[in-house]
């Protein structure tokens, strides 16, 4: 109950659901190419999360993975539900 409150005074209730999938900083490059560049605090990454907005267009971030969350088991190519910012779709 808390949480939907807070999703909703921050406005996360209004953001997109979409899947996206764990991939590596070199996977990333792999599947994009040359014309997107992976940003210096991404390229170090182990791993980033990768998912398309409404208009196709490629996004991708850092994946933190602790030992606590319940997130922990997720592997490289597995997908996991995001909603991000639909005015900025880097935000998620």
């Amino acid at each position: 109950m808390l949480i939907e409150i807070w999703e909703r005074m921050r406005g996360y209730d209004k953001w997109i659901s979409v899947e996206a999938r764990v991939y590596s900083a070199s996977e990333i490059r792999k599947k994009l190419g040359k014309r997107y560049q992976i940003s210096p605090e991404n390229r170090f990454s182990s791993e980033l999360l990768f998912w398309r907005d409404l208009d196709g267009e490629a996004h991708f971030g850092p994946f933190v993975n602790h030992e606590t969350s319940s997130l922990y088991q997720l592997l490289e190519d597995e997908s996991i539900e995001i909603r991000y910012n639909p005015a900025k779709p880097d935000s998620y």
